[in-house]
């Protein structure tokens, strides 16, 4: 997909990819490998938790209650657990991009923005990822305009994502 290979280039050569939501996991659909030596690998297909990572908390804008309890109580990180993913999920819609660090696995961080449908709901997650050691808070700044791009141009496309 030509917008996840310019958002790589623009990136600097970090893997892009793209998620969607399939009940309590994100899934992912899409990816450009990048070209930088060390690289987090994701399969095309691939199942990860909805709880955990930039892509996550995107996906998980627009949550009802009741969606971030069962996410949360799927986590398996107390009671609290919920709160805490609604303010993540709140944070990522006022910023329009989420970031993480070592949320899923230790040295792995990540940067996505939200793809939406025709209505602004939110259908997909576009996002870059690697070593936490690339991904300061001065580089993720430079991602940031690649990424709203890439976003607009996703949404644009009318891209169907899926659903809980």
């Amino acid at each position: 997909m030509e917008c996840l290979r310019v958002l790589s280039v623009r990136s600097g050569g970090e893997s892009a990819r793209i998620y969607i939501r399939q009940g309590g996991s994100r899934v992912c659909v899409a990816q450009h490998e990048g070209t930088q030596q060390l690289r987090h690998v994701v399969r095309i297909g691939e199942e990860m938790p909805l709880w955990a990572g930039a892509s996550g908390h995107v996906l998980l804008i627009g949550g009802s209650a009741r969606t971030l309890s069962r996410v949360a109580a799927a986590a398996g990180r107390g009671p609290d657990f919920a709160s805490v993913l609604a303010e993540r999920a709140r944070l990522a819609a006022e910023r329009g991009f989420a970031v993480s660090h070592g949320e899923r696995a230790d040295g792995v961080s990540a940067v996505a923005a939200p793809v939406t449908d025709a209505a602004g709901q939110v259908v997909a997650a576009v996002g870059l990822g690697g070593p936490t050691s690339r991904f300061t808070e001065e580089r993720v700044e430079s991602f940031c305009p690649a990424l709203a791009e890439a976003a607009k141009r996703l949404s644009e496309l009318g891209f169907l994502g899926g659903s809980g």
